[in-house]
C-alpha cells in the first residue's frame, strides 16, 4: 500500500514526494515529524493503517501538517479485493486536492489506473520485489523473472510486471548475459505498449538501451520517464546516463534531486558524480559521512576503493576492496569491481581472479573501466605468453564491437575497448584514433585512462597527453558548473 501509493503521487507534478524510507525511523508522526519535516523540507505527510478482513480491506488515511501535527484531511475506505487499488488512486488524487496542487487531466489519467485485475498477479509482482538472502546475484534475478512471469501469465495485461521484467533482465544483461538486454527491451516495450504512460516502462526502455551501447536512444527515455513519474529512481538513472555520456555535472544535478526526494538516499550515486568530477576532498567527506552513517552500504566502499585508487594509494584501494568482497562473496558488482581495481593495481592474484570470474560473466562490464572481464582476461594471457588464446579474444571482441556499432551503439565504452584492443597489439596510430572517437562520444574519464594498464603502450604518444589534456579542461569547466552546495 506505501509503495503504490508513493508511486501514485509521484505522478503528480505539482508535488515533490519523498521517499518513505526518508520517513522509515518514525514510529509516531506526530511527535517526530517536526524535527525530520525541517531537515527534509517537507509540509506535509500522509499516513494511515491498512487491516485486512478476510477479502475486505480497512485503510485509514490522514493528511499531516508537519509544523502543527493538524489533521488536515482523513477519509476511511473499505475495500473488497482489487477495488483497493481504487482508493490507493482517490487517496492520491484528494491529497492533490487539498494541497492545491495543480493536476492535469493525462496525471488523473494515469493515477486512476489499476495497476491489474488480479490480485493473485499482483501478489507475485510484490514477492519478486523482495530480497531473497544468501541467493547469489544471478539466482536472485532468476527467482524474480520467475515469479514475474507467473504475474503476467495470471494478467498479460499488467504493464508495472513487465517493467520489472525488463528491469531484471537489464541486470542480468550487466552482470554478463549480454543476450538478456534484447529481452529487457521486449519487456519494456510490452509495458508501454499496454501503458504508454508508464514512466517505469520508459525507465526501463531506457536501462537496457543504455547497457547495450545505445545512448541516444536511451537519454530521451531516461527523461520522459522522470517527466511521467519524477520519482526518485528515475532521476537516479538519469544522473547514470548522464555519467555515461560525459556530462558529470548534469549528473550530479539529477543525483541531488534524486537523494532530496528520497529522503538523502543515493550517497553512491551523488557519490559517484563527485568521483568523475575529480572533487576528491568534497567526495572523501561526503563517503566518509555515508559510510559513519551507514548509508550506501557495500556501494559506498566501492567508491572509497576507487577514490583511493585515483588518490594514488593502490595498497589501501585493494585493501578496501577485497574486505568488501569477503564480506559480499555473492555480489557480482563487488567482485567485477574487485578484478578491476586488482588489476590496476598489479595484484599478483588479479590475473587468477580475473580468470575464474570469466567462467561466470565473460561480458560482465566493470566498474569504472569500460571492459568485460574477457577483456582483461585477454589482457593477463599475452603477458603470460599466451599469444594465440589472447588474440582469439581480442578478434571476438574487436568482431562484437563493429556488430554493435552497426546495431546503434554510440556510446564511448565500445571506442575505449577498441582502442584497448589496439594498444594490445601495438597499433598505436588505431588506438588513439578510437580514443578520438571515444571523446567525441562523450568519454571523460580521464583519470581512469591515465592509469589504465591496458592502454599503458599509449602514455608517451603526444597524441595522448593532448587527449588527456582536454579531457582534464572539460572536467574542470563541469566541476565549476556543478551545484554541489548542501552538500557535506
Amino acid at each position: 500500500m506505501t509503495d503504490e501509493l508513493t508511486n501514485q503521487l509521484s505522478k503528480l507534478s505539482g508535488l515533490r514526494v519523498v521517499a518513505r524510507a526518508a520517513l522509515a525511523q518514525l514510529k509516531d508522526p506526530r511527535q517526530r515529524l517536526p524535527v525530520i519535516a525541517k531537515e527534509l523540507g517537507i509540509g506535509s505527510a500522509v499516513t494511515g493503517t491498512v487491516r485486512e478482513d478476510g477479502t475486505r480491506v480497512r485503510v485509514n488515511v490522514e493528511l499531516i501538517e508537519t509544523q502543527s501535527g493538524q489533521v488536515i484531511w482523513s477519509e476511511q475506505y473499505d475495500r473488497e479485493g482489487v477495488d483497493v487499488f481504487a482508493a490507493q488512486s482517490d487517496i492520491a488524487l484528494r491529497v492533490g486536492e487539498v494541497l492545491d496542487a495543480s493536476v492535469t487531466l493525462d496525471e488523473r489519467t494515469r493515477v486512476g489506473k489499476r495497476p491489474t485485475s488480479s490480485l493473485a498477479a499482483y501478489e507475485r509482482y510484490i514477492r519478486a520485489q523482495k530480497a531473497q538472502p544468501g541467493k547469489s546475484s544471478e539466482e536472485r534475478l532468476a527467482f524474480r523473472i520467475e515469479l514475474l512471469r507467473q504475474a503476467v501469465a495470471l494478467d498479460p495485461k499488467f504493464a508495472d510486471a513487465y517493467s520489472a521484467i525488463a528491469n531484471a533482465h537489464y541486470f542480468q544483461g550487466a552482470y554478463g548475459d549480454v543476450s538478456a538486454l534484447a529481452r529487457g527491451i521486449e519487456a519494456a516495450n510490452q509495458a508501454i505498449t499496454i501503458d504508454p504512460q508508464l514512466g517505469s516502462g520508459y525507465r526501463t526502455l531506457a536501462l537496457n538501451l543504455s547497457q547495450l551501447g545505445r545512448l541516444r536512444e536511451a537519454l530521451p527515455a531516461f527523461r520522459k520517464a522522470v517527466e511521467l513519474s519524477g520519482s526518485g529512481g528515475n532521476l537516479f538513472d538519469l544522473s547514470h546516463g548522464e555519467l555515461t555520456a560525459g556530462r558529470f555535472d548534469e549528473a550530479l544535478k539529477a543525483a541531488k534531486r534524486a537523494s532530496d526526494l528520497s529522503g538523502g538516499r543515493g550517497q553512491y550515486e551523488v557519490g559517484l558524480a563527485l568521483l568523475f568530477l575529480d572533487d576528491d576532498a568534497r567526495t572523501e567527506r561526503y563517503l566518509a559521512r555515508a559510510e559513519t552513517n551507514g548509508a550506501g552500504g557495500m556501494r559506498v566502499q566501492i567508491l572509497l576503493a576507487f577514490l583511493d585508487l585515483r588518490r594514488g594509494a593502490p595498497q589501501a584501494a585493494a585493501e578496501r576492496i577485497r574486505a568488501a568482497a569477503d564480506k559480499a562473496p555473492g555480489d557480482l558488482e563487488v567482485l567485477l569491481t574487485r578484478a578491476e581495481i586488482l588489476t590496476f593495481t598489479d595484484a599478483p592474484d588479479a590475473p587468477e581472479i580475473v580468470r575464474s570470474l570469466v567462467e561466470r560473466a565473460a561480458d560482465g562490464l566493470l566498474h569504472d573501466a569500460p571492459y568485460p572481464v574477457k577483456l582483461l582476461h585477454a589482457y593477463y594471457l599475452q603477458r603470460a605468453g599466451t599469444a594465440a588464446a589472447a588474440a582469439k579474444i581480442l578478434d571476438e571482441t574487436g568482431a562484437a564491437n563493429r556488430r554493435s556499432v552497426l546495431a546503434g551503439a554510440d556510446w564511448p565504452m565500445v571506442f575505449v575497448q577498441n582502442a584497448a584492443i589496439h594498444a594490445l597489439r601495438g597499433e598505436s596510430a588505431a588506438a588513439l584514433d578510437e580514443l578520438d572517437r571515444a571523446y567525441a562520444a562523450g568519454w571523460r574519464d580521464g583519470r581512469t585512462t591515465a592509469i589504465d594498464p591496458l592502454l599503458a603502450p599509449l602514455r608517451s604518444e603526444p597524441r595522448f597527453k593532448q587527449l588527456q589534456s582536454r579531457i582534464e579542461a572539460d572536467v574542470t569547466a563541469m566541476r565549476a558548473r556543478a551545484n554541489d552546495s548542501g552538500l557535506p
